[in-house]
C-alpha cells in the first residue's frame, strides 16, 4: 500500500514486474502492515480494522 492508498496486486516472478491489479481502498489514514490470510486482505485504518476480498483480477492496462 502506497501512501495515498493504492494497492497493487502482483504476480511472484523473478524474471519482471508482473502487475495484475491495482485498486484504492480507502481514504482514511492507515496504519501498520497490510494482513493476507486466504483471499482476504487486512487494513488497519485509524479507526478500524477492513477486510477486503480481491476477487476478479482485471490486467494491469486496464487497472490504470
Amino acid at each position: 500500500m502506497t501512501d495515498n492508498s493504492s494497492t497493487f496486486l502482483f504476480r511472484a516472478n523473478k524474471e519482471k514486474f508482473d502487475l495484475l491489479d491495482q485498486r484504492k481502498l480507502t481514504n482514511a489514514e492507515t496504519w501498520a502492515h497490510l494482513a493476507v490470510a486466504g483471499d482476504e486482505l487486512f487494513v488497519r485504518e485509524l479507526n478500524a480494522l477492513v477486510a477486503y476480498r480481491w476477487s476478479g483480477t482485471t490486467t494491469a492496462a486496464a487497472a490504470r
